[in-house]
C-alpha cells in the first residue's frame, strides 16, 4: 500500500468508516448506557456488523478503483447489487435500490424522493 496514492488513502479511509460504523452500532438504539460505556472504555464483545454506510461507501470505493472517477450510473447499479436489507437502510433507500434491482433508471427512480431532491 502506497500512502500517497489517492486510492490506497481511501482505501484506509473506508477501513476507518468501517470500524467507526460497526463500533456505533453497539451505541445506536443504547442511549442510556452510552455516558458509563464510554467513560469506563468497555469495547462491545463482536462479533461487529456494519451498516448501510459502510456498505454503501464500499461500493463507491469499488466505482473509483473500477473508472477512477465516479461514475453514477456504475454506483447506482452497485448500490443496488450490494443492498442488503438487514444493513440497516431507510425506507425510501430500499425502496429505490429495490427498483433499481427490477431493471428501472435510477435517473428515473430519484427524483421521487425527498420532495423531488432525491
Amino acid at each position: 500500500m502506497n500512502p500517497d496514492s489517492a486510492l490506497d488513502r481511501a482505501q484506509i479511509a473506508l477501513e476507518g468508516l468501517a470500524i467507526g460504523d460497526a463500533l456505533g452500532g453497539f451505541f445506536e438504539f443504547a442511549h442510556s448506557t452510552v455516558p458509563a460505556r464510554v467513560r469506563l472504555r468497555q469495547v462491545p464483545q463482536g462479533p461487529w456488523h456494519w451498516t448501510d454506510d459502510t456498505q454503501m461507501a464500499a461500493s463507491v470505493f469499488s466505482v473509483l478503483r473500477q473508472t477512477a472517477t465516479i461514475d453514477q450510473d456504475v454506483l447506482a447499479q452497485s448500490f443496488a447489487l450490494h443492498y442488503e436489507r438487514s444493513r440497516g437502510y431507510g425506507p425510501a433507500t430500499r425502496a429505490i435500490l429495490g427498483r433499481i434491482q427490477r431493471g428501472k433508471s435510477w435517473r428515473e427512480e430519484a427524483p421521487s424522493l425527498h420532495q423531488g431532491q432525491g
